[in-house]
């Protein structure tokens, strides 16, 4: 049997631990709220696309119908009609569900810092596998200042795309892969149809 009196202090300090990274969450989605969503127009962004066919998939509606992709996008306040139907799979619209359910500049501030964090995961999985040594502080300051100043992240910010979401699959089909669990990392790959661009070009290769 395990003391009860020494499991009590882990599970304070994990309690501690999932509030304080809450509270950080919710902090980076105010800022990125306050500085970035706000200034700009997101209902005119390519986040516009993943929001509303979630929308449409919520309340019962079809996105990839030509008569109530574009007009359903209106209401919601976008002028810009870059496809005549939703430009996603069916599967990616239920993934986003959860954050449809939020007012399109909450939602987009909520979804640029679960981008962000997701480009944190991706590094840390790829300086696991590929880096020789430990690295050191002031080396992992760099390696994210570079990271989220970077063009790919500029724009991901600007228009809300999910490159970061497709960029955490593919680091982790390469770290399950290098830890010889090719199951779980062809599973992991599959998930790239989430956006079917890349799927189509990298499982082939």
């Amino acid at each position: 049997m395990v003391d009860s009196s020494i499991l009590t202090p882990v599970r304070r300090n994990s309690w501690q631990i999932g509030l304080i990274l809450a509270l950080a969450f919710v902090l980076l989605a105010w800022l990125h709220y306050r500085f970035v969503v706000a200034p700009l127009d997101y209902a005119n962004k390519d986040f516009m696309s993943l929001w509303t066919g979630a929308r449409a998939v919520l309340h019962g509606l079809n996105p990839y119908d030509e008569a109530v992709w574009q007009p359903l996008r209106a209401a919601y306040g976008s002028s810009w009609m870059p496809d005549p139907r939703a430009p996603f799979p069916l599967w990616t619209f239920l993934l986003m569900i959860p954050i449809s359910l939020l007012p399109i500049q909450v939602a987009a501030a909520v979804w640029l810092t679960f981008q962000e964090l997701l480009l944190v995961f991706s590094a840390v999985l790829l300086v696991s596998m590929f880096g020789r040594r430990r690295l050191s502080t002031g080396e992992v300051g760099i390696l994210f200042l570079v990271a989220f100043t970077s063009l790919s992240t500029v724009l991901v910010q600007i228009n809300g795309q999910m490159t970061y979401l497709l960029l955490a699959l593919l680091s982790l089909f390469l770290y399950l892969l290098h830890r010889n669990r090719p199951f779980s990392a062809g599973a992991a790959l599959a998930l790239l149809a989430l956006k079917p661009n890349p799927f189509i070009v990298l499982v082939p290769l």
